[in-house]
């Protein structure tokens, strides 16, 4: 009798295992087999120098417009940092008109800039890890069915300026404009503004009237090139020097943008 009850338990203990882990792999979601593993967009090379940041530390905050629905695409704004400031500055200050523009989804970069991104090592080094961080973010609210990748724009002032001017070269194809604020425009993309115009993308430019004269010579040499080559784009001056643009111009520049 012993040996019979013996047996029985033999018996129990192998099947039960075997029956716990194929009810497990037949609950396992199919959708992780299909699930992109890369972004549709891959960041271009720039190399980064040695002891300089490659990589944020934190993730972006994504704010989706109030009464938003599945049903719908929303255009996407990023918004970039200055130095010393960050993005969620930018956010904050120009919420105030948001109820006057078409709905849209906010991506607030982390972590604002510093002085090290001054110079030319430590800006390609800026470019390149708020570029990956933003096509991250991108893919991620275009798997999600939410966003209309056909119209982001990008916000920058100052340093945020400066980098979204180069972003906008190194990826006609991802950021349909940009507001772009007291920026010297230095960054140069071989080719970049003959694909702005055959993108059909357009820019918004602010500057203060007592800017200095090394933006003020770099901003005008851009906008003649621009002009040139038929690329769209507003340039409006606002009182004060080093000034980022106010909500009303934050306003008019994404009307002109998403229009």
């Amino acid at each position: 009798m012993k040996m019979k009850y013996f047996f029985l338990a033999l018996l129990c203990f192998c099947f039960v295992p075997m029956t716990v882990g194929t009810a497990f792999a037949q609950r396992r979601p199919a959708a992780d087999r299909t699930r992109p593993k890369a972004p549709a967009v891959y960041p271009r090379v720039i190399s980064v120098a040695a002891g300089f940041q490659a990589e944020l530390g934190e993730p972006s905050r994504i704010e989706f417009p109030r009464n938003a629905t599945r049903a719908k695409k929303y255009p996407v704004v990023v918004f970039l940092p200055a130095t010393g400031a960050e993005a969620s500055m930018y956010y904050d200050l120009y919420q105030e008109v948001f109820s006057e523009l078409p709905p849209f989804i906010s991506i607030i970069t982390p972590e604002p800039a510093t002085e090290k991104d001054w110079s030319s090592q430590g800006f390609e080094a800026a470019t390149y890890r708020y570029e990956n961080r933003i096509l991250a973010d991108l893919e991620r609210l275009k798997r999600q069915g939410v966003a209309d990748t056909s119209r982001v724009i990008i916000f920058g002032f100052s340093m945020g300026g400066d980098i979204g001017w180069a972003l906008v070269q190194r990826y006609p194809e991802v950021f349909s404009g940009a507001i772009l604020g007291g920026t010297r425009t230095s960054w140069s993309e071989k080719g970049s503004i003959a694909k702005l115009k055959s993108s059909e993308r357009k820019l918004y430019f602010v500057m203060g009237t007592d800017e200095r004269a090394d933006r003020l010579s770099g901003l005008n040499a851009t906008l003649k090139a621009l002009g040139q080559s038929g690329v769209a784009f507003r340039y409006e001056r606002t009182p004060g020097a080093h000034v980022r643009p106010t909500p009303e111009l934050f306003a008019e520049g994404i009307s002109f943008l998403l229009e």
